[in-house]
């Protein structure tokens, strides 16, 4: 299992955020990354489609130097959303800054 860590790009107030999230529906891995992390489990965002946690960019770094893989935010979703993972129909429209389609995303 692989935990994904996205740019902090979205705002929230002050603060810049991005998102960790798991490529398994298992989500234990995922839980147990937070917290050595050092992440609060109430920050869990329980999203039917792509579960993950928010992360601040001093946060984003920690999970980095604990092992999280850094991606971009349409890798991420690709990679993890299970919009993606059930409906390969839909993913088939989405293409990322470099034109990689997530067909070519998930044979790399």
């Amino acid at each position: 299992m692989t935990i994904y860590i996205d740019e902090c790009r979205h705002k929230k107030g002050i603060r810049f955020y991005c998102h960790m999230m798991t490529d398994q529906d298992d989500l234990e891995e995922l839980h147990a990354m937070a917290k050595r992390c050092g992440l609060n489990a109430r920050w869990f965002q329980d999203h039917p489609a792509h579960p993950h946690y928010d992360l601040t960019t001093s946060r984003r770094r920690r999970a980095i130097r604990a092992g999280v893989k850094p991606v971009s935010s349409t890798e991420l979703v690709t990679r993890c959303s299970y919009l993606f993972k059930n409906d390969p129909v839909y993913a088939l429209d989405v293409q990322d800054e470099n034109g990689t389609t997530p067909a070519e995303v998930s044979d790399g």
